[in-house]
């Protein structure tokens, strides 16, 4: 903490002429052979102002201040460690040497003015700290500020769908890659809001080429016809259902690509499949395209999407399919129960497990699993088998 003192520089001059011991007190003559007069002439200049002399000193409080203490600081502020630079502005001060009250040039302002200044505590973190605030901050971004290939397009009804059907024939089979999106798009769109405007089997021509889109290279392609699929499953399903084979084969393919949202969509486009196509088709399809594909990724998927087709009927709407489609449903999730991936395992287990809830389904899993394979299952489903 510090003050500010005034010194009048009349004081320090009065020091300084002090007589030495060895003169005389009563001599008129004083110093420098200057009388008595003369120095009542210079104190009464100094009285008027006209040679009168400031000057400034910042005392530290906290010190002891002795008597004949003459350190002086400089009107710029002294940095200490610990404090923060205060912002002190000074201002002219005149005194005189007969203890007068101080003036100032401009009376409306004070002395000196402190402007409050505010301290910036830091917290010191450890490094582990650091780390995790700086990997947080990376998340938040990275989910705030997503890429626009990743939020998707903004679908909007056509004004004429007619004519929008007319084009999109000539974009989807166009060899730029970007009206090749956009005519997925604008298939998806189609699907969505006019699937009833237009006549049944309107859009069925695309659903090869679309098939065929699903295979590209190009990840913005790919994903662009996944999504028509998707639609085209959900809202218009007689229009894909004769093709739903080929697109299938297409599909579970991708449900093992590199590209995180590309899996995304191909297993939702299957899922929309699932949820709107005709069983029969859909145990066909995937035990034909899925259960027997050579990697291992897609057999997962597979076998889960045959255990949502046995959730979708039941037990009894399982067993009461044609031969054909309910011996490869069990066939299929007795040789998936012995496979290296466990989500594949897992999902073979629910299925025997569901439709060994029914002593018909029993039989027919008892009669379907080979020695080898009853000798490997879970002992969960160990009571499944009858002997």
């Amino acid at each position: 903490m510090f003050s500010v003192t005034v010194v009048p520089a009349a004081e320090t001059r009065r020091e300084l002429r002090q007589p030495s011991a060895a003169t005389d007190d009563s001599n008129d003559v004083v110093g420098n052979n200057k009388t008595t007069d003369d120095l009542e002439n210079e104190k009464s200049n100094d009285d008027d102002g006209g040679g009168a002399i400031k000057e400034i000193q910042m005392v530290d409080l906290n010190r002891t201040i002795r008597p004949n203490d003459s350190e002086t600081f400089s009107h710029h502020t002294t940095a200490v460690n610990g404090f923060v630079k205060p912002n002190v502005q000074l201002y002219t001060v005149t005194t005189s040497t007969d203890e007068r009250p101080v003036q100032s040039h401009n009376n409306d302002k004070p002395i000196a003015e402190v402007k409050p200044t505010t301290t910036m505590t830091t917290v010191k973190r450890t490094p582990t700290e650091r780390r995790k605030s700086i990997a947080g901050s990376q998340l938040l971004s990275k989910k705030q500020e997503k890429r626009p290939s990743e939020i998707g397009p903004n679908l909007t009804p056509f004004n004429e769908p007619q004519k929008a059907l007319q084009l999109v024939s000539v974009q989807i089979n166009s060899p730029e890659w970007e009206a090749a999106v956009t005519g997925l798009q604008n298939i998806s769109r189609l699907s969505m809001f006019h699937g009833k405007e237009l006549r049944p089997g309107s859009l069925q021509p695309f659903a090869r080429t679309v098939a065929k889109h699903i295979k590209s290279l190009r990840s913005q392609v790919a994903r662009a016809a996944c999504t028509a699929v998707q639609k085209m499953f959900s809202h218009v399903p007689r229009s894909v259902e004769p093709d739903a084979e080929e697109i299938a084969s297409a599909l579970f393919p991708r449900t093992a690509d590199t590209n995180k949202f590309l899996r995304i969509q191909s297993a939702e486009a299957l899922n929309a499949m699932v949820d709107n196509v005709n069983p029969i088709k859909c145990v066909h399809v995937i035990t034909s395209k899925g259960i027997k594909h050579g990697n291992r990724m897609v057999r997962a998927e597979a076998c889960r999407l045959l255990a949502r087709v046995v959730d979708k009927l039941g037990v009894n709407g399982t067993l009461h399919l044609p031969t054909e489609s309910r011996d490869a449903v069990i066939t299929a999730a007795t040789s998936m129960v012995i496979d290296n991936t466990p989500t594949s395992r897992q999902a073979a287990q629910h299925i025997l497990a569901k439709l060994s809830e029914d002593p018909r389904g029993a039989a027919l899993i008892s009669s379907a699993a080979s020695p080898n394979v009853k000798a490997t299952l879970n002992k969960s489903l160990s009571r499944i088998f009858l002997k």
